[in-house]
């Protein structure tokens, strides 16, 4: 079982739209594959727009609050297997704030009691740090880092790296960085050209492999989301579709 969690420091840059392409590309894609897509952003973006998920009894807080088992909390939707949010999980900054071990909730009550169910876990963590992105980054075998080719790409790679590199240190010491993704990328921009080359060098110095996908803007993403559609199902032919085909290859999924 892989678990890939998807993670900037910065919002509105593509992640919860990559966490949805990677777990539905895989499923699409690969016949034997068994994926669930858990969102660990109290804004439920990947549960509400991605996976159309309004209401649910359970919810991943409720796993980690032990009121449930993560079974009992995963939807089966038209998009895919999905662990859905919870408003609530905004919460545990300040009621776990003195508990010992919290870091590795994620891990201890949601991945390990999955183990051999799925072969595939994709996290979707919210956007700076919360209690739920560091318990992500300790439950995962690797990372993908999604990011703007703008001035705000290059602050987030490496703000990124730098959470990413102390959770390596503390907590899990086998996360792999699988790279960063340029996502809504323009190729006919000038400034998007000069700023992929910063990225590129900074990304070098922090020993991070800058992808060699580009998951271009698109239509069609909008659409799917708001008809709360798989993007594959709904777009198989369109290009960015074909980008995140390029990335599933990439990344080795």
């Amino acid at each position: 079982m892989k678990t890939l969690c998807i993670f900037d420091h910065k919002g509105g840059v593509g992640k919860t739209t990559t966490a949805g392409a990677i777990a539905q590309g895989i499923k699409a894609t690969r016949k034997r594959a068994k994926v669930l897509l858990i969102d660990a952003d109290p804004q439920g973006s990947a549960s509400n727009t991605v996976y159309g998920v309004n209401a649910s009894k359970w919810t991943l807080y409720d796993v980690l609050r032990d009121r449930c088992t993560p079974a009992d909390a995963i939807l089966e939707t038209e998009a895919g297997a999905i662990l859905p949010y919870s408003r609530e999980l905004a919460l545990l900054d300040a009621e776990l704030a003195k508990t010992a071990g919290k870091d590795f909730y994620i891990k201890k009550k949601v991945i390990e009691p999955l183990s051999g169910q799925f072969t595939h876990i994709i996290i979707d963590t919210a956007p700076g740090l919360i209690t739920t992105t560091i318990q992500a980054l300790t439950a995962s075998d690797a990372v993908l880092i999604p990011i703007h080719s703008n001035a705000e790409g290059v602050e987030a790679l490496q703000m990124s790296y730098d959470t990413i590199a102390t959770v390596k240190e503390y907590n899990n010491p086998s996360l792999n960085v699988a790279g960063a993704v340029i996502t809504q990328y323009d190729a006919r921009a000038n400034v998007t050209r000069q700023y992929e080359e910063l990225i590129k060098e900074v990304a070098d110095g922090l020993r991070v492999p800058l992808l060699k996908t580009r998951i271009r803007r698109a239509v069609a993403i909008d659409e799917s989301h708001a008809l709360r559609a798989d993007l594959f199902t709904y777009a198989p032919r369109a290009k960015v579709t074909a980008d995140y085909e390029a990335l599933l290859k990439e990344l080795k999924l």
